[in-house]
């Protein structure tokens, strides 16, 4: 649970979650697509460098199944928490990768060899890189990565890419509250400690969180705070879903969490006070012994005294 690559994609690997996205991104919020309508895919393509090959993982692909409303396409999700200079070409390199994927299954359904997802022809990729980050992205094409402004012979023949960057913690209040799924927790989290210079978190009290696990599994994996990451897996371990508490809220959640600190902040200071009122007595009880074994000693040594007299 801790492993923080996995962490990030926990929330968007939920249909239901993603399907929001999609509306909010490409149709302007409209219920265009359904959450039965999105196969996750596994595409890797290996490419060599430092004479080694290394796999090229997605954070997030589907394949978008064509409905009435919609022709198939595909959708990739890169997740960046901090900006990486490099993320145009690596992203150029992830749309390749699904065209490859995509020739690959148009040959094995030709050739009727069980093909993952029956292609008979390309279709087109949207790739969206999210950066959680508070400060805005740049580079954001293959124009500004390279300068083509000082290449002005070449300008006319070179192939410009351009990324599609979302700021999380810079959407609008209207934006975030638009989005129907535990994703708006997420970027309201972002924008705050944007807003606040990541100092303060108010949980919003009226959103409910339908998908409990996978928001705070995220909610820890963004966060710079340990303490909080520290809270959410502690509570994620014990986590029991309890439908006689009624909805659950961010608010709801953190009070749960903040309560059963307390508790745990008793239980331990009864502990303490336990242990050292134990010790004490035991301090007593040698002490007592000590005192006895020098009341005997000194009474063995009237009496010898007595005798001795007596016998004198």
């Amino acid at each position: 649970m801790s492993n923080k690559d996995i962490s990030q994609k926990a929330l968007l690997r939920v249909p239901t979650v993603l399907a929001s996205l999609i509306n909010l991104l490409l149709y302007d919020n409209k219920p265009v697509i359904q959450p039965s309508q999105i196969r996750y895919l596994s595409i890797s393509q290996p490419f060599l460098l430092d004479k080694r090959f290394h796999p090229l993982y997605h954070d997030v692909c589907v394949l978008v199944m064509g409905s009435k409303n919609n022709r198939p396409f595909i959708f990739c999700i890169e997740n960046q928490t901090k900006a990486d200079r490099m993320m145009p070409i690596r992203c150029f390199c992830y749309m390749g990768a699904v065209f490859l994927w995509q020739m690959r299954q148009i040959k094995a359904t030709k050739r009727k060899k069980d093909p993952i997802i029956p292609l008979t022809h390309l279709i087109p990729c949207v790739l969206f890189t999210f950066h959680y980050d508070c400060f805005a992205w740049k580079p954001k094409s293959f124009a500004q990565l390279f300068h083509f402004d000082a290449y002005p012979d070449l300008k006319p023949f070179l192939f410009d890419y351009k990324m599609n960057i979302e700021n999380i913690s810079c959407w609008s209040r209207e934006k975030i509250e638009s989005i129907s799924s535990d994703f708006r927790i997420i970027a309201d989290y972002c924008a705050q400690m944007r807003q606040s210079h990541g100092k303060q978190y108010i949980p919003p009290t009226h959103w409910k969180i339908e998908y409990i696990e996978e928001t705070l599994m995220t909610l820890a994996a963004l966060s710079n705070d340990k303490e909080m990451k520290k809270a959410f897996y502690e509570y994620l371990e014990q986590f029991q879903p309890d439908d006689s508490k009624g909805e659950q809220t961010m608010a709801s959640v953190i009070n749960n969490i903040i309560q059963k600190g307390k508790a745990e902040g008793r239980r331990e200071a009864e502990k303490q006070w336990y242990k050292e009122k134990n010790a004490l007595n035991k301090e007593k009880i040698a002490l007592n012994k000590e005192r006895n074994a020098l009341k005997t000693e000194n009474g063995e040594m009237i009496s010898t005294f007595v005798i001795i007299a007596q016998k004198l």
